[in-house]
């Protein structure tokens, strides 16, 4: 199994809180947030994660991350429970977030966050009852991308041992003696190759 799908799998199987706190947290960090906090629970109002980020302008940003374990599909349940989570992304909007200094703010940005991968025509539709610009949506996909980028000892800090262990070498993937034997400097996808030979099996009779 390659990095990107345990990575996927490791995601999806954790708790919501723990997802937030374990993995959604510490990738803002990385990714460049000055500050993020676990907000979940009875009275989070949607905010499970409150984050603040420089602006390009130097102002300093309040983004609020809403994670789901949510598998978007096509059938009445989905719609049904996106529903629901309309309804808290509003609510994201619409209560104010004490800030650091004291004062109270209305977030900037409300991120959907969930670690499995969307339909994201059906969510788009889903999301254009809000008419609210300022949402936008991390799924499995975007998050995997994002911590092989920004977090690259994700695979030491957060597998486990059996986990790591299912992870192919990468002398594994490719077969180095023979990339010696043909002089073959780089790794090469077999995209690069090209060949005019044309196989075709003939039934036997």
């Amino acid at each position: 199994m390659l990095l990107k799908e345990i990575i996927l799998e490791k995601m999806q199987k954790i708790s919501e809180d723990d997802f937030s706190r374990d993995i959604l947290i510490p990738l803002l960090m990385k990714i460049g947030y000055s500050h993020a906090e676990f907000n979940g629970g009875a009275y989070e109002a949607g905010k499970d994660v409150i984050a603040y980020i420089q602006s390009g302008l130097g102002k300093q940003e309040l983004h609020v991350f809403q994670s789901k374990k949510f598998k978007s599909t096509k059938n009445l349940d989905s719609r049904k429970a996106f529903d629901e989570y309309l309804y808290q992304i509003r609510q994201c909007f619409e209560r104010k977030v004490t800030h650091q200094d004291g004062t109270q703010r209305h977030p900037n940005k409300v991120y959907f966050v969930t670690p499995f991968t969307i339909d994201s025509r059906h969510l788009e539709e889903q999301l254009h009852k809000l008419s609210q610009p300022n949402v936008e949506v991390l799924d499995g996909l975007a998050l995997t991308e994002s911590i092989m980028k920004c977090w690259p000892s994700f695979k030491r800090d957060i597998l486990g041992d059996d986990e790591i262990a299912t992870i192919p070498n990468q002398d594994e993937i490719w077969n180095i003696e023979l990339d010696n034997a043909l002089h073959i400097e780089k790794k090469q996808s077999l995209t690069d190759f090209y060949n005019d030979l044309n196989f075709f099996c003939r039934p036997y009779r």
